[in-house]
């Protein structure tokens, strides 16, 4: 056993003896000599103390397989500015203040056959750092750098690639460039830059890589991947998971990847940004973020009112294989496509509350979509907005978009169309909190599905409407609130469920013919009765506007809806039998300035067995009581008893045809209209507030005070 002091500024180096067993090198702080501070190696028994130098090698001999490095050098010899430790084990770190770093040194190079950092994360202070684990057993790599205080690291490789499954974890207090031979491992690398300020930037041909597992990079602020002199390259097997406090930022030389399975998110507290120039190197078609795993997702987001800007050399900017793509940013550019195949692609908002607008830019405090950027989304789904998205506002026309027949519509506040907007596309789906008005005629859907909660109104227009399935949405649900459907013909396979609301079922062409209980046709409205079937509602209204309505096939009562409501300029006409719990007919009137010259237009409902809904002119008014004309309301036709029916207010009536009852209406049409006279005696047979009970009682001695019909 021997003691050296070796004190010569030069560079030292320790080889074991090559013929040694397996043993323990410890690298500690030393004794001071001559007022300076040494580091002290001991190994195989012998101890050297190392003071001034500046650069320092330790290294096992290639036979001492199993030799291992403990270090609890926190306070290097003075002027160390490079230690380099080789050993065939693993190298940890036994100081167990765990303020202060196991080894510390400017320039610190690291290399193990096994693991470094096994029992825990090995301490370092260093501004470089250049470390391999694993090249003879399998053996992973944890070190945390920057313990003391802050340092800028610079990485000019770390590897463990030699051993299957072997990881990388790294975590630095500051900023970590990495733009030389770059990171790889067999299995996952975690990289962490801790610090508000901290950043990480590659490039120069720097690669981060896992060749089985997965990437994890954290940073506090920056991420910068790529710059002009060449690629920065983030890669993995199984999903890469990245979060920045400030900006991502993709140069033209960088490209994210997966290959065999996983997911890959992006997360900026700032603005995410793929930038198409400048570059050199030559990587083509970057940058570009791809999952190439089956199914796998990708999912991107900004801070709360940044922006989101996808560009690439290229023609794709984002594509998954077959994978969902998830997008949110308060403002989004797209100048190259979006790809998920034959999965959905979602974009959102990063702030509750922001509004959309599709068919303009953006601008401020609203996310703009513009046709010609949704055309560039191709996915089996399209989606623009999310559950925390304010209004959206269609403002010009947003018609069959290239890489999507479906398009859902999501958000937490309204939905409506600008005067110019419209929208065209084979299947919509829209889940609304707010009311959604989308009564534009330009709107041409084929199917519809919605989950609303403050009503739905849609207009389709000449085109036919069909109520299915959408994006896993079943036909058309508002909480308890209206729902209007206006199309020239309509097709409903799933449910229209209004809860207590009403549902109101229309063409759009004035003069088409509604038919209830068959099926559409030429110039023909149809609803059967299996589609009624499919309402729920308090009331069903089916308005045929200028149009007549035909129950031209059978109508059973349906458990859904208790009251079916026709309304109609025309006629309502029957020809087979209709059975609803209450009935409501509502016959429309044009009205001239002279109302006295309107023509007579009569709507008649055969309710089977001779009887009829009919409705009859208003009676003049009631000079008796001084009253006016009674508004026009709905009749509810219930239990007739063969008898004819009449409420004094109501212009309709139920009655049997022939007989007497025809008779008397006939009666009724030749009775003369105004024939109320004055009474002889000069009292009006009403009190008015002005007779006093004297006047009143003279009244009765009218010799005309009999005779009704002059009253009347």
């Amino acid at each position: 056993m021997t003691t050296t002091i070796d004190t010569n500024p030069a560079v030292s180096e320790i080889v074991t003896d090559t013929n040694a067993a397996a043993n323990t090198i410890t690298v500690t702080d030393g004794p001071a000599e001559n007022g300076f501070q040494t580091t002290q190696v001991v190994s195989n028994g012998n101890t050297t103390i190392f003071a001034n130098k500046t650069s320092l090698v330790i290294a096992a001999g290639s036979n001492n397989f199993g030799s291992n490095a403990v270090l609890d050098n926190p306070d290097p010899a003075a002027g160390l500015q490079g230690l380099a430790i080789a050993v065939t084990g693993t190298i940890n770190g036994s100081n167990p203040n765990a303020g202060s770093p196991d080894v510390a040194a400017g320039d610190i190079i690291l290399h193990a056959g096994g693991g470094i950092g096994t029992n825990r994360a090995l301490r370092t202070q260093a501004s470089i750092l250049e470390a391999q684990a694993g090249s003879l057993v399998a053996g992973n790599f944890n070190i945390a750098n920057g313990v003391t205080a802050p340092v800028t690291l610079t990485i000019t490789e770390l590897l463990a690639d030699s051993q299957a499954g072997e990881t990388i974890t790294l975590t630095n207090n500051g900023t970590i460039n990495d733009t030389a031979s770059g990171i790889a491992a067999t299995g996952a690398v975690n990289i962490t830059a801790n610090g508000a300020t901290a950043d990480f930037n590659t490039g120069s041909g720097a690669i981060i890589e896992s060749t089985t597992g997965s990437v994890t990079l954290m940073v506090g602020r920056d991420i910068n991947l790529g710059d002009s002199s060449g690629e920065g390259t983030v890669a993995a097997s199984t999903g890469i998971n990245v979060l920045a406090g400030g900006n991502i930022t993709l140069n033209a030389n960088a490209i994210i990847e997966t290959v065999t399975s996983g997911n890959i998110s992006l997360t900026a507290g700032g603005n995410f940004t793929m930038l198409a120039s400048p570059a050199t190197g030559g990587v083509a078609n970057a940058p570009a973020v791809a999952d190439g795993a089956s199914g796998g997702t990708i999912s991107i987001f900004t801070g709360s009112g940044k922006t989101m800007t996808l560009d690439s050399t290229g023609a794709t900017a984002v594509e998954s294989t077959n994978g969902a793509i998830f997008l949110a940013a308060d403002a989004i550019v797209i100048n190259k496509a979006v790809s998920a195949g034959t999965a959905r692609i979602d974009l959102g908002v990063a702030t509750a509350g922001q509004t959309i607008s599709l068919g303009t830019t953006n601008t401020p405090g609203t996310l703009g979509l513009t046709l010609a950027e949704l055309d560039l989304l191709d996915g089996g789904v399209v989606q623009i907005g999310n559950t925390v998205a304010g209004n959206i506002t269609i403002a010009s026309q947003i018609a069959d978009l290239t890489g999507s027949n479906t398009l859902t519509l999501e958000n937490n506040g309204n939905i409506s169309e600008g005067a110019f907007g419209s929208l065209i596309e084979p299947n919509l789906r829209i889940v609304s909190a707010g009311s959604v008005l989308l009564g534009n005629t330009g709107n041409d859907i084929s199917t519809l599905a919605a989950a609303v909660s403050n009503g739905l109104t849609f207009n389709n227009g000449t085109n036919a409407l069909t109520v299915g399935t959408v994006d896993g949405q079943q036909g058309i649900f508002a909480s308890n609130s209206a729902i209007s459907l206006t199309a020239d013909a309509m097709t409903i396979t799933q449910a229209i469920n209004a809860g207590t609301g009403i549902v109101t079922l229309a063409p759009f062409t004035a003069s088409q013919t509604v038919n209830i209980g068959a099926g559409n046709g030429p110039g023909t409205l149809g609803l059967t009765d299996a589609e009624l079937g499919e309402v729920t509602a308090s009331v069903l209204l089916v308005d045929s506007g200028q149009g007549t309505i035909n129950v031209a096939g059978g109508v059973t009562r349906h458990a859904g809806f208790n009251t079916l409501s026709l309304s109609t300029f025309g006629g309502v006409f029957q020809t087979v039998a209709l059975s609803v719990a209450n009935l409501a007919v509502r016959k429309w009137q044009q009205h001239h300035a002279d109302h006295r010259r309107q023509p007579r237009r009569h709507a008649r409902l055969h309710l089977g067995r001779d009887l009829y809904i009919c409705r009859f002119r208003q009676q003049p008014a009631d000079h008796r009581r001084g009253r006016r004309h009674h508004p026009i309301v709905e009749r509810r036709v219930g239990h007739h008893h063969g008898r004819r029916q009449r409420d004094p207010r109501v212009r309709y009536h139920v009655y049997r045809r022939g007989g007497a009852d025809q008779q008397q209406r006939r009666d009724r049409r030749r009775r003369p209209r105004h024939r109320v006279k004055p009474c002889p005696l000069g009292f009006d047979r009403h009190r008015h507030s002005g007779d006093t009970i004297a006047d009143a009682n003279r009244h009765t001695q009218c010799p005309d005070r009999h005779r009704r019909d002059l009253y009347q």
